[in-house]
């Protein structure tokens, strides 16, 4: 958390304190907390392969992605899912099943914000409408066991290729770092 934030949002002093994850007003003591973000992704399969879009913004424009976003006030991992493939791809998922979590950083303006991606595996309704919108240039079929790591945007969809591609009783390992 960087030191941005020095004047306090409840008496306006210029007394904001920086304690990791918190910044305290030592005038006033009122604190402000900062959590994770929570975002999903979703696997979803067509026969072997898995769909993956194309970010058509920054971060990381023109990279490769797994469809999702962030999750909104009062909504749940999954209702945030279903709103951003339809969104993103107007695609209809069935079949939705948590996978993993993953810890990731998402730069937007110079902020570096701190994220939980919750993945999911599904597959879709049907394909016929699917296209891509939204924050989405472009999507496409990959093997998972064959995809280049490197292309994909962010390290939490790298490590869930890695823990796709693991065998089952391998899937404890330790992920990599955002």
């Amino acid at each position: 958390m960087d030191d941005n934030f020095t004047y306090c949002t409840r008496c306006g002093q210029k007394t904001f304190v920086n304690q990791q994850r918190k910044f305290t007003c030592s005038a006033c003591g009122f604190q402000l907390f900062f959590n994770t973000a929570s975002a999903v992704a979703v696997l979803i399969f067509r026969d072997s392969q898995v769909l993956f879009t194309v970010r058509a913004r920054p971060p990381h424009q023109g990279k490769l992605d797994l469809p999702g976003g962030f999750v909104d006030f009062q909504e749940s991992a999954e209702d945030a899912l279903r709103r951003e493939i339809r969104e993103e791809l107007n695609l209809t998922l069935a079949d939705l099943s948590y996978f993993a979590s993953f810890p990731n950083t998402y730069l937007y303006k110079q902020v570096e914000y701190q994220v939980l991606d919750l993945i999911y595996t599904c597959h879709a309704r049907d394909w016929e409408n699917c296209q891509p919108r939204d924050d989405v240039s472009d999507f496409l079929f990959l093997d998972p066991h064959e995809l280049d790591l490197d292309r994909l945007a962010f390290v939490s969809s790298r490590n869930a290729l890695r823990k796709l591609r693991r065998p089952p009783e391998s899937n404890h390992t330790k992920p990599d770092s955002p």
